[in-house]
């Protein structure tokens, strides 16, 4: 052997061993008490049972990175990572083992934990029961969550001589149902029922609660109660992951042996490291890794993380694998929505299993072919429930039937689901970035181009001026939901009519003296419209509206209404004050009801007499014969018509 290949391979061992050394002090060095094995993972099963599948101990335990906090909130704005300087961080699960856990003082004993999606609320409360049961057992120690709606029951069923000594752990306070409805009375509840427990922890999304105007002023400190008593939390933000955190994260998952993925997925979170500080989100890097683009979103993770879902499941099909993929995604969305609209009903989010047979059966899906583990979004738990794997995969689908669907969550109340709508914004704000206008913010004086858009000011959208609109531009103006004035082609809808075009499908442009009305020919959508006291001549721009149910048109001056006779939904029609001399387009219209005529061009009522679903007609100040209007009347006795 040559000594050239010795030194490679003494040179090749000792990077092998600085690895491993590195490797094992971040497993076990890092992280003592989390080092689980498979033993103890069914002993942590048996214990949290049934609100913890095995599946659910596992992933929380398997590549546990140490859960950070601290005393001030991370950054309001879209991109956790960007923390407040001042921020003072400290490892959670030793503050509590090593501190809060055996201070005696009656003061301290409730902590609230705050933390926006994904950040590992619940990865957190797992790793920190398993870490006290490890050091002193399981007998004094409950962990609940509490979106099932026995939770309560479970702390009742807890003796009163033995709260004293027992820490409650009581995971995700958002979703539980009744605090959806009325957070202060249902957190009164708890307390009044969990009062008397050693320490209670308590988990909860940052969004979940109004605003920060309801916490006093001091750092770290959460005050709650009334003239029946005042609890006082102590408040704590779990961190975003920091780039070391990152690189335990990837260099636990990724052994030796696949230094190759790990460098990929590396590359994934440098290209998108304010998404990537989401634990959430790390955890399915494999599924990102084959994709090889670039998200500058969340709402784009999430959309790639349901393919890749979707694709598995699919390729383990046999046949009909596109008709499958299609099926299983609008299952998947059906199941979410069911979830969402039904979860007040049943007391959280959540299907039981003879429920989602009947989506399942209209989709054609077989829930036994199902591989709901590990990368699996939806989950099956002990009792039977099905569940997306984490709530902000549920929210996903949520946003898409608001993005796509006008009439769901029509309101704009996304109380419960503040994820949601955040997905939504990130949506429309996308597309609004290619429009072709500007817009101006309620802070600035001066028009800007879409292209300038920055996602936190949607809000601040006051000004929109576009030079054409069609239903899908019109779906992103939804997403300006504090816009005060529209101006299309020069003509400004103002806030007061705003609301009606952008939501009930209606279009007021009147007294703007129009001449040319056809940037609005692409509303295909609208039920009602009035674009009355222009100078409008040409009715083609309606020909597509086939919605339209009301249609006012009148001081215009129009002439011909051929392309009138295809609006077949149309009931009440206005055409006074106009050039009209030939009404024989409008025979084909059966629906309607109410017809204005008033001062046109009719010199002959013989094609009215068609008109036998009238209920009402004015054909008054036009050159007709009086004789020919009586006849008119005897042909239609159900009709009120005016005439002078």
């Amino acid at each position: 052997m040559s000594q050239n290949t010795i030194l490679d391979q003494k040179k090749f061992l000792a990077f092998f061993l600085t690895y491993i050394n590195d490797h094992e002090r971040v497993t076990l060095a890092e992280t003592p008490m989390l080092g689980f094995k498979n033993s103890l993972n069914k002993k942590l099963h048996k214990q949290l049972a049934p609100f913890y599948s095995q599946n659910d101990i596992k992933k929380a335990t398997e590549y546990y990175i140490p859960t950070q906090c601290q005393n001030i909130a991370p950054s309001k704005e879209h991109e956790p990572g960007h923390t407040h300087a001042f921020a003072t961080k400290e490892d959670l699960i030793p503050f509590f083992i090593e501190k809060a856990f055996k201070n005696k003082s009656i003061q301290d004993r409730f902590f609230i934990i705050l933390a926006d999606s994904g950040m590992g609320k619940t990865t957190f409360m797992i790793n920190l029961y398993a870490s006290f049961v490890k050091k002193h057992g399981h007998d004094n120690i409950i962990l609940i969550p509490l979106g099932n709606p026995e939770s309560l029951k479970e702390v009742e069923a807890v003796q009163p001589a033995r709260r004293k000594d027992i820490i409650l752990l009581l995971d995700a306070f958002d979703e539980d149902n009744m605090a959806i409805k009325d957070y202060k009375a249902r957190l009164k509840i708890i307390l009044t029922k969990a009062k008397d427990f050693k320490e209670i922890i308590i988990t909860c999304r940052t969004q979940f609660f109004p605003s920060e105007v309801e916490e006093p002023r001091e750092t770290g400190i959460l005050k709650f109660g009334d003239d029946g008593g005042e609890y006082t939390f102590r408040k704590l933000y779990i961190s975003p992951f920091d780039d070391n955190d990152i690189k335990k994260y990837l260099r636990k998952k990724y052994s030796f042996f696949q230094k190759k993925k790990q460098q990929k997925a590396t590359d994934i979170v440098q290209q998108s490291p304010n998404l990537m500080v989401r634990p959430m989100l790390l955890s399915y890097i494999d599924d990102l890794i084959e994709s090889g683009r670039r998200y500058e979103r969340t709402y784009q993770i999430y959309k790639e993380l349901i393919k890749k879902w979707i694709d598995r499941e699919v390729q383990r099909r046999p046949k009909d694998k596109k008709e499958y993929q299609k099926q299983l995604y609008k299952f998947s969305r059906a199941i979410a929505i069911n979830i969402y609209e039904n979860h007040k009903k049943r007391g959280g989010f959540f299907v039981d299993g003879n429920e989602v047979l009947h989506f399942a059966r209209q989709q054609g899906i077989d829930l036994q072919e199902l591989e709901l583990k590990s990368r699996s979004l939806l989950n099956r738990d002990v009792q039977g429930k099905y569940k997306f794997s984490h709530k902000s995969i549920l929210e996903y689908f949520l946003a898409m039937e608001a993005f796509e669907n006008d009439n769901f969550i029509k309101d704009g109340n996304f109380e419960g689901i503040e994820q949601a709508e955040f997905f939504l914004q990130e949506m429309f704000y996308d597309r609004a970035r290619k429009l072709d206008g500007e817009f101006r913010l309620s802070t600035n004086v001066t028009n800007q181009a879409f292209s300038e858009l920055k996602l936190p000011d949607m809000k601040k959208v006051v000004f929109v001026s576009i030079k054409k609109i069609d239903s899908q531009i019109l779906k992103i103006l939804k997403g300006f939901t504090n816009l005060e004035i529209l101006s299309l082609y020069n003509v400004s809808i103002m806030q007061n009519k705003l609301k009606s075009f952008l939501y009930n499908s209606e279009l007021s442009i009147t007294r703007k003296y129009l001449i040319d009305a056809s940037f609005v020919k692409d509303l295909s959508h609208l039920r009602k419209v009035d674009m009355s006291h222009n100078q409008i001549t040409d009715t083609l721009i309606f020909e597509n509206m086939i919605q339209l149910e009301q249609l006012n048109l009148s001081n215009n001056k129009i002439s011909n209404i051929k392309a009138l006779g295809k609006l077949d939904q149309i009931t009440d029609l206005n055409l006074n004050n106009n050039r009209i001399a030939d009404v024989s387009a409008l025979v084909s219209l059966r629906r309607l009801n109410n017809l204005k005529l008033q001062n046109n061009k009719l010199r002959s009522v013989e094609e009215l007499k068609d008109f036998n679903q009238l209920i009402s007609l004015d054909i008054s100040e036009n050159d007709l014969d009086p004789q020919e209007v009586e006849s008119l009347k005897e042909a239609l006795p159900k009709c009120k018509i005016t005439f002078y």
